[in-house]
């Protein structure tokens, strides 16, 4: 067998290994476009159906964890007050050092 038979199969082997890795890399694409589309609809059942539990039209085996979310939201705007009180202080002037 020659040099040039060698080279050719050789060549042929990484084309058809190269194919493979594409393909194995078009399906791990898929997979994770699939599984970000799939939490994006799972955060839009939870946003429904906290806006349901606070319309009083919840379904009772979610109050727990829309009580949940509730408290964390309550949580987040004391902190965001707090930071606002720091970022501003008496003289009006930002935590930088410049007024409004």
């Amino acid at each position: 067998m020659g040099i040039m038979d060698q080279l050719r199969r050789l060549l042929s082997k990484a084309k058809e290994e190269a194919g493979e890795v594409a393909a194995v890399a078009r399906i791990k694409l898929d997979v994770r476009t699939l599984e970000a589309k799939r939490d994006h609809l799972l955060r839009e059942i939870g946003r429904q159906a906290l806006a349901l539990h606070r319309e009083g039209r919840g379904v009772r085996e979610f109050d727990t964890a829309c009580a949940d979310v509730q408290k964390v939201e309550a949580e987040i705007r004391d902190r965001e007050e707090e930071l606002r009180r720091v970022r501003v202080r008496p003289d009006g002037a930002d935590a930088a050092g410049t007024t409004a």
